[in-house]
């Protein structure tokens, strides 16, 4: 590695919605790249879910966050694990994760059982074609009616909901695009 791309309005906080970097590799990947973006099942997904939460309240019948799910996800990370006990593992973890409703603001609401040191991981989703996607970037999740850093902590996030920075479109893909966009023109 011989850059590190910070986005400019990071206020360094690890909930802020410009919590996002970018790292220049010195040599090839062996894992083939991903793009940015949704696909046409998650956003059909999402819209079934939050028709299906118009029409509980309609009915004045209660509505339980997450009992839709809109598109299942994979969220990858080295995080902590209770087995792991304070070492961040040496082999990335991969979980299942559910994608529960379109970015709230700038994140992703989703149920991945994120574990302290996962921040950064990215949340993953089957494009029309059955390629990858990357649609967010580890942020943070709630815990106990406030949130937590993912950086920092002893607890996985069972029970929470975890929130990923939305990459799939907006002002992040816009601003990670333009940073390799310069670098593939140098090269």
């Amino acid at each position: 590695m011989d850059q590190i791309a910070r986005h400019p309005k990071w206020g360094g906080d690890p909930g802020d919605r410009n919590d996002v970097a970018l790292l220049h590799l010195t040599a090839d990947s062996a894992i083939a790249p991903v793009r940015l973006g949704t696909s046409t099942a998650l956003v059909k997904g999402v819209k079934r879910c939050f028709n299906q939460m118009t029409m509980a309240v309609v009915r004045q019948r209660i509505w339980t966050p997450g009992s839709c799910l809109a598109s299942p996800g994979t969220g990858l990370g080295w995080g902590r694990t209770p087995s792991s006990g304070g070492s961040t593992l040496l082999t990335l973890r991969e979980s299942g994760a559910r994608v529960l409703d379109f970015p709230l603001g700038t994140f992703w609401r989703v149920k991945s059982g994120a574990c302290p040191g996962d921040s950064g991981g990215p949340l993953l989703v089957r494009g029309d074609n059955g390629a990858l996607r990357q649609i967010g970037i580890a942020s943070h999740a709630t815990h106990g009616g406030g949130w937590f850093d993912w950086l920092v902590g002893d607890r996985c996030s069972s029970r929470s909901f975890d929130f990923y920075s939305d990459v799939s479109g907006g002002a992040l893909k816009t601003w990670v695009e333009s940073v390799t966009r310069v670098r593939d023109h140098r090269n």
